[in-house]
């Protein structure tokens, strides 16, 4: 090793020393040079939109970070830069974004845990229902980047504005808070869910709507069914005839495919020339918790949720709860399928399970949001403006908060055929607090189809109704809440021609009734001669080999005489019915005139509302033996004949029926038809069984036509009521009103009139019980109430309450003393008079009598107990009053002196 020489040594040092002092003054003139120049961070400028809320307001947490805070904001800083130096190809990942005072906070801080008081709001799917529902999202400028403020949830939910971050954050804050083992997750996504675009995805409603016409579609095989008879045929002509539908049903596949394939092609979204950089936030539920058994991301601009290897998520770069921060480190090119979710969720359980176990490491510190608070008017009211319409494929979502609009509407949903929405299929509207308590209407556009569906509670107890137009002449069906109607009315189907009505648990058995009108036709001018229009509609129905007869006036159809051949053969098709049945006995000239009466007759009855045709069934009546319950009966009002079906023997396959001919009806009593053996036929199931008598018969006719009144009186009730109903439809719809709750004191005037008028009233009666509890009261009543009290009238008030104490203690003494006197002197009495009269008493009296001595020894023994407790606590209640009058607030100044 080569050393210096000594000289050279010296040289060397002095050199050193010069240069030394040399680059200390440099170094001098360097910091004095610094020293005039201040350098500070650049600050974010705040959105514009900041300056519209008041941050005045805002705590101290907000404006300001801790010790603890600017601790770990710096390891912060650390990790990112270190992070941005071992991969620099990566974005730095979202750690300390300010907040809306402009402060930068940790994400992990900004996470607050909260339960809302509210049931809706306790499962995820309500969170994120309200959260979507609640927020209007701000897409991030540019969408590349991450954003540089994070906002707290209290002022996200004030502003009812935020990104994608903000949305997270709020519905992470309240999943934390309900128990879910949440995270916030940072990573990309496709253009649709980061711009919330539902344009190519399908509504949930109509989802839910197809899949319970799937359902009601397949009805359920029974399992017990009569085979069919089996067919003769050549099995080379089956296989030759099933594998030409083969070929046809795979042609038909392929084609339905390929137009399958076509379609979706055309409704492809352009490319996104962003793919794979857009940012965006969403949460991830891990399972373990709240019995969640699959992990599972939720959108929270949708309120949807994804399986974690949904391709929608494109990657993942970190995520973090309230406790810890992580990082993905791995390539996520190929999004979040296949492995990275296992290793993100195996990540996340090892870092906690590590952070329970080293204590030394520094916790995170609290929260510096404040508490969440919802109003129930914010859960109610919902979207911010009141309105919110969502674009769907083949489908619009028109959603309103509750009273915006002045018939109630708070949903309308439109469904279309084409994808580009121009042609609507169906409108399905639904509306709250109606008066006319209306909650559904629904509009088939090919049909003109209204369906009006209605909650309980509203007259007639109607369910729903379905109509073309709203009038009378055309068809509608009406279903009911049968429990609530006396009649037990289910179902009411109308049309020109018939009326069908469906029961249900009525005591008379009654389930179904069906009532057919002849063919209405308008009265109109005849093409040709005297023949009006109506007369050739009834001409038209002759048969072909029968000529039509002359004109007949209305004189004429509607009162026939029986004098005349053509009253004597109306009659007789009356009995018999119809006039085939007598072309045997009359011309063909005569029968066509019949023909034309007895159609005459049907238009006649038909116009003027009354029915030709009346159908009823009954359900099994188990009190009477088969062969006397009726299962069906007909009336045949236009032929004057009623048919009755009666039910099937258990082991019958055969039922009884009977057919009854009305006799006819005349003005003069002694000309009326007489009941004959020929006017009832019937069928009977045993030959063993015994005939009815005419007596039996007559009666049974008797009651039949007193039940047809009956029934025209109930068809006539039906159609009354239907008019009514509709008139009560038009007079609503005209006016539409809302139903006002009597707690919502804010909408409901005269609520709000009754609690300001008892407002006076409730303060009366609060000062009159404050008046009751204060012992004091009545003896400053005595004194006039003087305010303020002065020196001697404090004196005499503690006087005149410790007197009237002493005498209440005394008086009680005395009661309980007379008491006392009066059982024993009751007592002695008894014991003398049995001692008088013991040889003479029986044995039901002598036991009284102790029975009387053993209660009156007891209850002197009762007062021998109050008594002496009355003596010892006295003294003790008087003392306890004259600390309390020394205390009390309005003698205390004076007795103290």
């Amino acid at each position: 090793m080569e050393t210096l020489p000594e000289s050279e040594t010296e040289e060397q040092e002095w050199t050193d020393v010069g240069q030394e002092d040399d680059n200390n003054r440099e170094l001098v003139e360097l910091e004095e040079a610094l020293s005039n120049i201040c350098v500070t961070s650049p600050e974010v400028p705040l959105p514009g939109w900041t300056k519209e809320v008041n941050l005045s307001h805002c705590p101290a947490s907000y404006k300001a970070n801790s010790p603890q805070e600017e601790r770990l904001t710096a390891m912060a800083d650390n990790f990112r830069r270190q992070y941005s130096h071992i991969f620099p190809e990566r974005k730095p990942p979202l750690l300390c974004p300010r907040n809306e005072c402009g402060v930068k906070k940790f994400v992990s801080t900004t996470l607050r845990p909260t339960l809302l008081p509210y049931s809706e709001l306790y499962g995820w799917e309500g969170c994120a229902a309200f959260i979507a529902k609640h927020l209007t999202l701000e897409p991030l400028e540019p969408p590349i980047h991450l954003p540089r403020y994070l906002f707290s949830p209290t002022f996200v939910l004030k502003r009812q504005r935020g990104t994608c971050f903000d949305f997270s954050t709020l519905l992470c804050s309240l999943l934390l808070g309900a128990h879910y083992d949440a995270y916030c997750v940072s990573g990309y996504a496709v253009r649709e869910m980061c711009l919330r675009d539902q344009s190519r995805q399908e509504c949930a409603l109509v989802a839910n709507e197809v899949q319970d016409t799937r359902t009601e579609a397949n009805p359920q095989v029974k399992k017990y069914v009569v085979k069919p008879p089996r067919e003769l045929q050549s099995n080379f002509e089956r296989r030759q005839k099933e594998k030409e539908e083969e070929e046809a049903r795979a042609a038909q596949l392929k084609e339905q495919q390929e137009a399958r394939r076509l379609q979706e092609e055309s409704e492809l979204p352009a490319p996104d020339p962003l793919l794979g950089l857009r940012v965006h936030c969403w949460v991830l539920v891990l399972s373990g918790r709240r019995d969640v058994q699959e992990n599972f991301f939720i959108d929270p601009l949708t309120a949807r949720s994804y399986a974690t290897s949904h391709q929608s998520f494109l990657g993942i770069e970190c995520l973090w709860n309230q406790h810890n921060y992580w990082v993905n480190i791995q390539d996520c090119c190929q999004g979040c399928a296949g492995s990275s979710s296992s290793a993100v969720k195996n990540e996340v359980e090892g870092t906690i399970i590590e952070d329970e176990e080293e204590e030394e490491e520094p916790e995170m510190p609290r929260s510096w949001v404040s508490k969440i608070t919802v109003s129930k008017k914010d859960i109610d009211c919902g979207w911010p403006g009141g309105v919110r319409i969502t674009q769907y494929r083949k489908a619009k979502l028109e959603q309103f908060a509750p009273r915006v609009l002045p018939d109630g509407l708070v949903m309308r949903l439109t469904t279309y055929k084409d994808p580009e929405c121009q042609e609507a299929s169906i409108v399905k509207e639904s509306f709250q607090d109606r008066r006319d308590h209306l909650e559904e209407r629904e509009l088939r556009i090919a049909g003109n189809i209204t369906t009006e569906r209605f909650r309980p509670g509203r007259s007639f107890s109607l369910q729903s109704h379905s109509y073309v137009t709203p009038t009378a002449e055309t068809e509608r069906e009406m279903d009911f809440y049968s429990r609530a109607r006396a009649d037990g009315l289910v179902r009411r189907v109308e049309s020109c021609w018939e009326l069908t009505e469906t029961f249900r648990d009525r005591a008379d058995f009654l389930c179904y009734r069906h009532v057919a009108f002849a063919q209405r036709v308008k009265a109109e001018t005849a093409e040709a001669g005297n023949r009006s229009l109506q007369e050739q509609r009834l001409y038209s129905e002759l048969p072909p080999d029968v000529q039509a007869p002359q004109p007949i006036s209305k004189a004429e159809l509607s009162h026939p005489t029986e004098e005349t051949n053509f009253g004597r053969l109306y009659s007789l098709s009356s009995s018999f019915g119809h006039y085939p049945k007598i072309m045997t006995i009359v011309t063909a000239e005569v029968a066509a005139l019949l023909a034309c009466r007895y159609l005459a007759c049907r238009y006649l009855a038909a116009a003027s509302g009354d029915p030709w045709k009346v159908v009823e069934r009954f359900h099994r009546n188990r009190s009477k033996p088969a062969s006397d319950d009726v299962a069906e009966r007909v009336f045949l009002l236009a032929e004057g004949r009623m048919e009755v079906t009666y039910h099937l023997e258990d082991d019958g396959i055969v039922p009884a029926t009977r057919s009854f001919v009305k006799p006819q009806e005349s003005a003069d009593t002694y000309k009326s038809q007489i009941f004959t053996a020929s006017m009832a036929t019937g069928f009977q199931v045993t030959p063993c069984e015994r005939p009815k008598k005419k007596l039996c018969l007559y009666e049974m006719l008797v009651a039949l036509m007193k039940e047809e009144e009956n029934v025209a009186l109930s068809i006539k009730a039906s159609e009354e009521e239907v008019r009514a109903i509709l008139a009560s439809r038009e007079k609503e719809e005209s006016s539409v009103e809302l139903q006002v709750s009597i707690y919502d004191i804010a909408r409901n005037k005269e609520a709000h009139c009754l609690m300001e008028n008892m407002e006076p009233l409730a303060a009366e009666e609060r000062w009159c019980q404050e008046k009751e509890t204060d012992f004091l009261a009545l003896f400053l009543a005595q004194l006039g109430n003087p305010e303020p009290l002065s020196r001697q009238a404090a004196a005499q008030l503690r006087l005149d309450c410790l007197t009237h104490f002493k005498q209440r203690m005394v008086e009680r003494a005395k009661l309980i003393q007379a008491h006392f006197h009066k059982e024993s002197q009751e007592l002695q009495h008894k014991q003398q008079c049995y001692q008088q009269n013991q040889l003479t008493m029986s044995k039901e009296d002598e036991d009284k009598y102790l029975a009387y001595c053993s209660e009156a020894m007891f209850r002197i023994h009762v007062h021998n107990l109050r008594l002496s407790r009355h003596k010892e606590t006295a003294p003790q209640k008087y003392l306890a009053l004259e600390e309390k009058l020394r205390r009390d607030p309005r003698l205390a100044p004076h007795l103290l002196q």
